[in-house]
């Protein structure tokens, strides 16, 4: 999940709350082993970190993404 750059602190503090709680519920959990999908809890800290360190990548590191992606 997530959101605009401009959330307010205590919006971004009870969506992750309410993430990681819904990650526990057993229904929840018991649906995606039905579904056989895979399940892991990552913190909504470990997400903005690994979004800021891809989002920042030197322009040469993007110009071979793309021609990797193009083939």
């Amino acid at each position: 999940m997530f959101a605009p750059p401009a959330t307010p602190a205590d919006r971004v503090k009870v969506l992750r709350e309410g993430y990681a709680k819904a990650l526990k519920d057993p229904e929840l959990i018991a649906e995606a082993k039905k579904a056989r999908m895979d399940m892991e809890s990552v913190s909504g800290e470990e997400l903005q970190t690994l979004t800021r360190r891809l989002m920042t990548q030197p322009a040469a590191v993007v110009q071979r993404v793309k021609k990797v992606l193009e083939n």
